[in-house]
């Protein structure tokens, strides 16, 4: 099937009955804000930490991620608004099973764990991605070796999940020397905010 557009996954929360019409937006800006997906031509494709996110849900807490039961709850809480239902009993019906799932959960590996992609050429040390604190890393080394290992940041359209041994050791060849200005190096590379040159220091 296709990837979602902001209107067929409105479609699809209210088919589920899932959320309200006024909160249809805020859910679809908590998905872009904390990168779970990414819009391309108007579709949402789920990103590497929107991927791990979700593997980690469905794994761990698949009865509370399951679509009926969001809807059933979204209704008994509309139930309590309209003093239907005590809000007391609902709770603890939902409290005690969920703090036992957490529990469970508690050592569960972190999600986005190691790919390993094969061997730089180089060291022959082990290349691996994985999702870093800041977002999807590649990185040459394990936290065991004696050499600290090497760090590079995957670059927009990549994927811990499709990305290539070739095209992540590309990611470490720079920052590079690419010649002299005033006496001083004059450097490539690609940071936080995107590529660029510096000299000296």
């Amino acid at each position: 099937p296709p990837r979602f557009s902001e209107a067929s996954l409105v479609k699809a929360l209210e088919e589920f009955g899932i959320g309200r019409p006024s909160t249809y937006a805020s859910i679809i800006q908590v998905l872009l804000f904390r990168d779970y997906v990414q819009l391309d031509n108007k579709r949402f494709r789920p990103s590497d930490v929107g991927r791990a996110v979700i593997n980690f849900l469905t794994g761990q807490f698949m009865r509370y991620v399951d679509y009926d039961f969001t809807a059933k709850l979204e209704d008994e809480l509309d139930a309590v608004s309209r003093g239907e239902e005590d809000w007391v009993p609902l709770l603890e019906r939902f409290w005690g099973p969920f703090k036992k799932a957490i529990e469970d959960a508690g050592d569960v590996e972190r999600p986005g764990g190691d790919r390993p992609l094969g061997t730089d050429p180089d060291s022959g040390r082990p290349v691996i991605v994985r999702l870093g604190k800041f977002g999807p890393i590649a990185q040459i080394g394990g936290p065991d070796d004696e050499i600290k290992p090497r760090f590079a940041s995957l670059q927009a359209g990549q994927s811990i999940y499709t990305i290539s041994l070739v095209e992540a050791l590309k990611l470490f060849t720079l920052p590079r020397v690419v010649g002299q200005l005033d006496g001083k190096d004059l450097t490539v590379a690609i940071g936080r905010f995107g590529p660029f040159a510096k000299r000296g220091e």
